[in-house]
């Protein structure tokens, strides 16, 4: 396909942009939490808040970014983005311990929750709808690269330099991108609508709460009054919300795009692959470092083959999705990745490392196949002047999914994890604190001392006990996301197959 200037920059603009805020996100910045837990002497639940924390306001502010775009201009909107996340970077780095690292952690979120949406925007208002799915499939592919080499490069760092330069270097390139997008990105005209403060504040309030009461919901019960008070908020919220939308002139969002049930399905399939995306990307590397041992290099090549999947199978879905085939790669993407999961399983319940590549190599066609098609099922369900708004949805569908899908598996491991390890020591009539039970998987100085401080024949059974737990709560969780991938590929057969179903106009 033959593309002008303008549309070459404006592709390699959107693959800057898309990899600079990729490069100590959600893939990068897991080969280095181990290093990080030891360094600043925190345990899994505050390593888990460092991913979670950027999770948190992408997941809240994503729809928000691309109405904001929309209003006051998407070139703007993403400057301050990447400035915003430039700067967070920076506290990041220079973090002397895990509450100022989590709180920087959270300011490179809102970043790249208002500059990611305007990406995909940016390529929906320069490409028509027979060529999008080539063009968001050439970026994905592109970006899937990015993501690809970003952990090797990351593991590289950590070896030899530390955890703190891949916070650093995401500054130098985040102002190389904004320069970029200020002369190459042109300031497309505003929507003149009104910006919709009511329904920010109400969907924003409702998505952070929902996210936040099930990231806590392993440490304080299901049942508890503090994870069912923000939920019940949230609730109420998202009521008053469809409410507030209903009778706006110019609502954050029309609420009959979610009445189309392609966009639906295709919505919830972000979700859902990228829920397991996250959890075999975060436990995967735990797995591979704590518990059988390797460096942050190695696990970083073992997990490279996860890649392979995007990068062959996303510029051929967009080939797919623009001749009208989008559901049968959105299907056949969760089937592999329902039965990636399932050969990981195999493996990690062996202790294998290197068996582990042929599961990652059928899973990764699931994010290959499924993110291409359901984001442009989505971009093209919707008329122009709302592109803002549908590249939002896109997003946030997937930050929904890593937000909330990652806690609720994360609350499974957690209790599968303890449940295993109690039942271990508890029959050998041995008690230990849970974060020294951490400590003790983290391998940080306080584990080593704690198991130096037990009898010889103790100290085996701890450390025995604390690895094997591992391996069964992230079995467990495993074993559930690749029945919720088979659930979603049947779901998927009948919901986004071609029918008379409308495009949405303004």
């Amino acid at each position: 396909m033959s593309i002008s200037g303008v549309d070459r920059r404006t592709i390699i603009v959107a693959i800057a942009t898309a990899n600079v805020l990729l490069f100590s996100g959600l893939t990068s910045i897991t080969v280095a939490l181990p290093a990080i837990g030891r360094s600043l002497a925190i345990g899994n639940s505050e390593l888990h808040w460092v991913v979670t924390a950027a999770l948190l306001p992408m997941a809240a502010l994503s729809i928000i970014s691309g109405r904001l775009g929309d209003v006051i201009g998407g070139r703007r909107v993403l400057i301050f983005g990447m400035l915003l996340f430039g700067v967070a970077s920076a506290v990041c780095g220079l973090a002397p311990d895990g509450v100022v690292l989590i709180a920087g952690r959270a300011f490179q979120g809102i970043g790249c929750a208002l500059a990611v949406p305007l990406t995909l925007s940016n390529l929906a208002q320069a490409f028509p709808k027979t060529a999008l799915g080539w063009a968001v499939g050439l970026v994905t592919t592109a970006t899937t690269i990015g993501t690809t080499v970003f952990p090797l490069l990351t593991a590289l760092m950590v070896d030899h330099f530390g955890w703190r330069l891949v916070f650093f270097i995401n500054v130098p390139l985040a102002l190389l991108v904004t320069v970029a997008v200020r002369r190459v990105v042109p300031d497309a005209p505003r929507e003149n609508k009104r910006l919709d403060i009511w329904g920010c504040a109400l969907l924003g309030s409702a998505l952070f709460l929902l996210a936040f009461a099930f990231e806590r919901w392993s440490d304080w019960g299901i049942a508890s009054y503090s994870t069912a008070l923000p939920i019940g908020v949230a609730i109420a919220a998202l009521c008053l919300f469809v409410y507030v939308e209903n009778r706006h002139p110019d609502p954050l969002l029309d609420l009959r795009a979610l009445k189309n049930r392609r966009v639906m399905a295709a919505l919830a399939a972000l979700a859902l692959v990228q829920c397991c995306s996250l959890s075999v990307s975060v436990n995967a590397q735990l797995f591979l470092q704590h518990v059988v041992g390797n460096e942050a290099f190695i696990a970083a090549l073992i997990l490279l083959a996860a890649s392979a999947g995007p990068i062959v199978g996303a510029p051929y879905s967009g080939r797919i999705v623009d001749r009208g085939r989008g559901h049968w790669a959105v299907t056949g993407g969760m089937v592999a990745g329902a039965l990636g999961l399932l050969s990981l399983f195999l493996a990690v319940s062996r202790n294998e490392d290197l068996w582990m590549i042929p599961g990652l190599l059928v899973f990764g066609f699931a994010p290959g196949f499924v993110y291409t098609t359901s984001s442009v099922m989505t971009l093209s369900a919707i008329s122009g002047e709302e592109r803002g708004v549908a590249a939002g949805l896109t997003v946030e569908a997937r930050q929904v999914g890593a937000t909330i899908g990652f806690s609720l598996t994360y609350a499974l491991f957690t209790a599968t994890q303890n449940s295993e390890r109690n039942a271990r020591l508890g029959s050998q009539g041995v008690t230990a604190p849970q974060d020294k039970m951490d400590a003790v998987l983290t391998d940080s100085s306080e584990g080593q001392d704690f198991l130096n401080s037990l009898p010889a024949d103790v100290e085996g059974l701890v450390a025995d006990s604390v690895n094997r737990a591992f391996v069964v709560g992230f079995g467990t969780t495993l074993l559930v996301m690749a029945g919720l991938l088979l659930l979603g590929a049947l779901v998927s057969v009948v919901a986004l197959r071609p029918g008379r179903t409308a495009v949405l106009t303004g």
